[in-house]
């Protein structure tokens, strides 16, 4: 394989101890299917429509068609459309000028304009299996391994049949005795839809579906808008977990610390990685409340009417985080590790390590994880809760 197709970025040793967070502070076993045939736009298409309903929130997928757009879509106006451009640069690493901005009013712009700027990278015949295993490998992957992945794969750009390539990098490296999970959200739930545990679709990109569709994958159902799929080893087990809200010590994420799982951040970045909402939960941070939501879910025991909670955040005053930067300048004190393919960033930890550090981190500081513009805000604690 040729080195230019990797770029990997060293991250210095680190230890963890409170001054860590003070200057934080400051600084502020399943076979693998046959291969499915898959078309890169067809993905990406998919893929940014996941992105467009998880910035406006209000929608789902099936609502952003070809017509969707600013003014055009229940919830998509100007304040959210700047934010819709801004996760768009940052997720496809492309650079949006003014020029390509006037022609991304509307989700099918959207597409042209992401394609144009993610389709040229990579090789000309587009980035292989061996690729993506050599990387997984170099960031710290072994067999037996047990892995949550959450991905954004479009940022990787050209890709050789991509969904059934990531996946069969991720089961080269995993072997028989390891496991593959991804989130298969679909927050329908918390609209008063029905969860079907094998029909809901994941609202999490289009990797995570791919696994969630595969003969022999499970699902977790409790509760059903922060399910996750699984295959492999540990996928039964996952299945198997009862929370009562989404991130409590019981739950999927609860389990997944308890086995000892691995964080891949695949294509994507270190804001989306969930696992900050379940330190969130565990540690009980004062801006957030408990929600609860009623709706009804299809399993093979029946259709029947469940309740569940979930750790919202207080909608006013809006309150940022700083996810990204934290675990990036805090990525080697938990023993994360992170290299690229194409304009792909691929990071990966040990979740226990992860949990663990930031517990302690918000112990010492509650707001430890918000941006230090908004602290203020949760000092004030000036909630408004709907």
């Amino acid at each position: 394989m040729s080195r230019g197709r990797l770029r990997r970025q060293t991250i210095p040793e680190g230890g963890k101890n409170k001054e860590d967070c003070q200057m934080m502070q400051v600084a502020h076993h399943s076979p693998v299917a046959e291969p499915v045939q898959s078309n890169m736009l067809t993905d990406l298409q998919q893929d940014l429509r996941h992105t467009v309903c998880r910035v406006l929130g209000s929608v789902s997928s099936a609502e952003i068609g070809r017509g969707a757009g600013l003014g055009q879509t229940p919830g998509w106006d100007s304040i959210k459309h700047m934010e819709l451009m801004l996760v768009l640069e940052e997720e496809y690493d492309v650079a949006l000028s003014s020029e390509s901005v006037v022609h991304m009013m509307t989700f099918e712009g959207i597409c042209a304009m992401v394609q144009d700027g993610v389709g040229g990278t990579g090789t000309t015949t587009g980035f292989a299996e061996e690729d993506f295993a050599e990387a997984l490998e170099e960031v710290g992957l072994a067999a037996g391994d047990h892995v949550f992945v959450q991905s954004s794969v479009a940022t990787f750009g050209q890709v050789q049949n991509p969904l059934p390539t990531f996946q069969n990098a991720f089961q080269r490296v995993l072997g028989a005795d390891g496991t593959l999970a991804v989130p298969t959200f679909n927050f329908g739930f918390t609209r008063g839809e029905n969860f079907d545990l094998y029909e809901t679709e994941a609202e999490t990109g289009v990797f995570a579906e791919h696994i969630r569709t595969l003969p022999g994958a499970k699902r977790s159902q409790h509760p059903p808008f922060h399910s996750v799929a699984a295959i492999g080893k540990h996928a039964e087990t996952l299945a198997r977990a009862r929370g009562n809200s989404s991130f409590d010590r019981d739950s999927v994420f609860g389990k997944m610390y308890d086995l000892d799982f691995k964080v891949c951040m695949f294509g994507t970045s270190l804001r989306h990685n969930t696992f900050f909402h379940y330190v969130e939960e565990q540690a009980g941070v004062p801006y957030r409340f408990f929600k609860t939501f009623t709706a009804t879910v299809t399993s093979p025991a029946g259709k029947e009417t469940r309740s569940y909670d979930y750790f919202a955040r207080f909608p006013e005053p809006a309150i940022a985080t700083d996810f990204h930067g934290i675990g990036e300048q805090l990525l080697a004190e938990f023993d994360g590790r992170k290299t690229t393919v194409g304009n792909g960033p691929i990071y990966l930890f040990p979740a226990r390590a992860f949990v663990d550090m930031l517990s302690s981190c918000l112990s010492q500081s509650p707001d430890f994880l918000v941006a230090e513009s908004d602290k203020w805000k949760v000092r004030e604690k000036a909630w408004c809760r709907k």
